[in-house]
């Protein structure tokens, strides 16, 4: 018998002796994949130290030693990654947060701004903006309501949905218009 099929023997008797109580502590500290892999592991490990010549005197509480080792690192690892992601889960909810935040501010920055060109109209037009746009009232009920013509309530409100256009636009055109500014002279 040949040294390589000694170390084998050797092995498998080792196994034998021992993998019922390694793979039960293993599968306390991990589950039940990682368990058998570093049973593998530890297994292999002892036996390269074996075939290496290395000796030990106790074989076994070198087997366990590797085992717990191998637990450690895979423990420390898992332990790594999930500290990774909550850091990636942290910052990618801050930035929906601010994401979010900037959405509000510009719907709150575009109500404001719908509301004062609202508020520019002429009165009879704002009043028929109104009625049509937020209180839902159909054409010929607020030109009954007003005494004027289905036609009238018309161009009223689309002379209304050019001026709140023209408005927001506007604005928008200052803005961006100062905004180039600032960045081109850096005040």
């Amino acid at each position: 018998m040949n040294n390589n099929n000694k170390i084998e023997k050797w092995l498998n008797e080792l196994m034998l002796e021992t993998k019922a109580t390694l793979h039960a502590s293993m599968s306390k500290l991990l589950d039940k994949e990682d368990a058998e892999d570093v049973l593998q592991e530890a297994y292999f490990k002892v036996y390269e130290a074996k075939k290496s010549g290395l000796q030990h005197d106790n074989y076994k509480a070198f087997l366990f030693k590797v085992a717990r080792n191998s637990a450690l690192s895979r423990l420390r690892h898992k332990k790594v990654i999930r500290s990774s992601l909550k850091a990636v889960h942290d910052s990618d909810v801050d930035r929906f947060a601010s994401i979010t935040n900037e959405d509000k501010i510009c719907k709150e920055q575009d109500s404001a701004l719908l509301f004062q060109a609202i508020n520019d109209l002429p009165p009879i037009c704002r009043q028929v903006f109104v009625l049509r746009k937020f209180k839902h009232k159909s054409h010929s009920e607020i030109a009954n309501m007003l005494n004027i013509s289905n036609k009238t309530v018309e161009n009223h409100i689309t002379k209304a949905v050019k001026h709140c256009r023209d408005s927001i636009l506007l604005y928008y055109k200052k803005k961006s218009i100062k905004a180039a500014h600032i960045k081109q002279t850096g005040t």
